[in-house]
């Protein structure tokens, strides 16, 4: 069976590509812009024959659906990049800060760095919904001890979906690959996995294949674990380890060689400037 993982929002606005004022809409912006624009990018000349939505949030209403704004892209351009894109909740695009546009920074897969708002940062995908599997959200800053304490309370057979298991998994040894080390669309590729497994949870055929998920995460700010919370319908348990604490660990490890400390430090530091408690939340302090 073929997976949909557009919202409800985005099924609904399937029927808008067969009425006669779409035809129209794709009428005009390909006339006015004939050739594939990524092509283009690469240096190739390429019938355009597919009028995409650059902004896939506007689609959410019928006014929007049809405002644009849009590109032009030939047909393997979109399925192989446009579609993948909106499975993954995220741009694949690159920024001028080397992370893709409209992705986290890692501090909210589960990694380093900082938050962004939420509807800017597609890493909370809108196609996302409750889960069929019992899930708790651990967050806390780069050394917190989120995967000791994940590993101490997990069972056997429960699912735990953490960035840096990911990226190991993909691109080198369990332990050897952090976020820091990857390029933007290798951050993509893991994220599009993460986003994956997550939306595995929320199948109902998922109930009873693990007994419990965890998912590992940063998130300093309310809005964001909120966010996680209700849209999963997850609990959340924060690891408030002490600020020196966590910077203690760092030192330490980087005594072992660990090139990450320096980052890490500033890390830490503003994981602790942007957190806000949240009614709700289990917190620990190790």
């Amino acid at each position: 069976m073929v997976r949909d993982y557009r919202s409800l929002e985005a099924q609904q606005y399937r029927r808008l590509y067969s009425t006669a004022r779409w035809k129209q809409t794709r009428a005009a912006q390909l006339s006015e812009h004939p050739l594939c624009e990524t092509c283009l990018e690469r240096g190739l000349i390429t019938a355009a024959t597919v009028c995409n939505h650059k902004d896939k949030d506007s689609k959410a209403t019928p006014d929007g659906f049809f405002a644009g704004p849009f590109s032009s892209l030939c047909a393997p351009c979109h399925d192989q990049t446009e579609q993948r894109q909106e499975k993954a909740g995220y741009s694949f695009a690159v920024g001028a800060d080397g992370w893709p546009t409209d992705a986290q920074h890692p501090a909210n897969t589960g990694s380093l760095d900082t938050a962004q708002p939420i509807g800017t940062a597609k890493t909370h995908p809108t196609w996302f919904r409750k889960v069929h599997v019992p899930t708790t959200l651990v967050c806390g800053p780069p050394a917190s001890g989120k995967s000791t304490y994940v590993r101490q309370h997990a069972a056997e057979h429960d699912r735990i979906i953490c960035f840096d298991t990911i990226a190991a998994s993909l691109f080198g040894k369990p332990g050897d690959v952090r976020a820091i080390d990857l390029t933007s669309e290798q951050i993509g590729d893991v994220l599009r996995q993460r986003n994956e497994q997550i939306a595995d949870l929320m199948w109902a055929k998922a109930k009873g294949k693990w007994p419990h998920a965890w998912i590992i995460l940063t998130e300093p700010k309310t809005p964001y674990r909120q966010w996680w919370a209700d849209t999963l319908g997850c609990d959340v348990v924060v690891l408030a380890t002490p600020e020196q604490e966590c910077i203690r660990r760092i030192r330490t490890d980087r005594q072992a060689g660990d090139r990450r400390s320096h980052e890490a430090e500033r890390i830490v530091r503003r994981w602790w400037s942007q957190y806000q408690p949240r009614q709700g939340d289990v917190v620990v302090c190790s």
